[in-house]
Formats: structure tokens, sequence, C-alpha cells
């Protein structure tokens, strides 16, 4: 996808990352400033190789082509020089800080809990539960009396609406495949049919 894109305009260019972790793994679609570094990545392959790089090769290799394993000693560097040592509360940063960084800015933004939690490979209960301050200050004005517009108020997804999603998913994926199996049909009728009946 970067392949084809990635000399048209930014807001033209498109890539997916393949990311695994903690046994999870997926596809996460990257900002768009993000396209410039995977871009500037690009043409330093090119100048190093003299190739431009294929799909099995390394998102970040060293001048021969070698994968980089570590980066933890260069942006404990980088975030000395740039005095981002520690965060306002006096914790060390290390690179999961960015993770924490794009949640919160993602919320910040009223990015839809459930739009993050699929790209991050996470659950809705651990965002609230490590990102319930994000959500208070972004529904602040929501909670103060007297304010008159509530149109743009969040909607978070309950845990019982999160789950409705994943087996409606799952019931898709079944179909796609031409699965025989219809256990998960029958939860889908049980569900509907408990809500017409409560």
């Amino acid at each position: 996808m970067f392949r084809e894109t990635r000399h048209l305009p930014l807001y033209q260019q498109d890539a997916r990352l393949a990311v695994h972790g903690k046994s999870k793994h997926g596809s996460a679609v990257p900002l768009y400033g993000a396209l410039s570094a995977l871009g500037m990545l690009w043409d330093l392959f090119v100048n190093d190789m003299g190739r431009e790089p294929q799909d099995g090769d390394p998102v970040f290799v060293d001048e021969k082509g070698n994968r980089i394993l570590s980066f933890k000693k260069s942006l404990n560097a980088l975030l000395i020089a740039a005095g981002l040592e520690k965060d306002n509360r006096g914790i060390r940063r290390t690179s999961y800080s960015f993770r924490h960084f794009y949640i919160s800015q993602m919320l910040a933004n009223n990015v839809s809990v459930h739009h993050v939690a699929r790209n991050t490979r996470t659950s809705l209960a651990m965002i609230d539960k490590h990102y319930a301050q994000v959500n208070t200050e972004q529904i602040k004005d929501f909670l103060r009396p007297g304010q008159e517009d509530y149109a743009n108020e969040p909607v978070l997804l309950d845990d019982d609406s999160y789950a409705e999603i994943k087996l409606l998913e799952k019931r898709i994926e079944e179909l796609k495949r031409g699965s025989k199996d219809g256990s998960t049909e029958q939860q889908i009728v049980k569900r509907y049919q408990g809500m017409r009946a409560g």
C-alpha cells in the first residue's frame, strides 16, 4: 500500500503497520505524520542498500541491512538532549511512552474509544483503567451545569456493546468462510430476543 502511494501528496498516501507484542498481532493504521517518517526510512534504505525495500525487509535496518533490535540507548540519549527524560510526574520516559501519548491524543480528540482499542490491540477495560483521566478531561464541558450545548458529548461503548460488536464480527467472519456452525448465530438470536423481551 505504501509502495504504491508514497509518491502521491501526503493526504493520498497510505500504509498499514504489521504490529505484534504480548502475543497479539495485527494491522494498525498510522497517523499521516508517520507516513513522512516511513518515506524518510525508505529513502535511507535505498541510499544504503542500493535498492528499494522488499516486503520482507525490516522497517528499521542498519547500514548493512540488518534489523535494528533496540533503540533504547539512542532513545534515552535523545530524550535527555531534548529535556524530556522524565514526564510531569517525574517518571522516566521509554519507547512505551509513545503508545500512551498516542492513545491519550486520540481520546482527547474525540476518536471513538472502540476505534482506539482496535487500532492499539487493547481492550476497552484497559483504556478505561489507564486513561480515565483523559476521558474525564474530554467530557469536562458536559459535567458542568448550565452548559447549553451537549450535542458533542462523546459516546463511549460499554462492555456489553463491545461484546455485541465482537459477536457480530465473529458471525461475519464465519459467513465469509462458509462455516456451517450455527452456535454464533444462535447466540445473536438469543441476545436480540432477550432485548425484545426486556
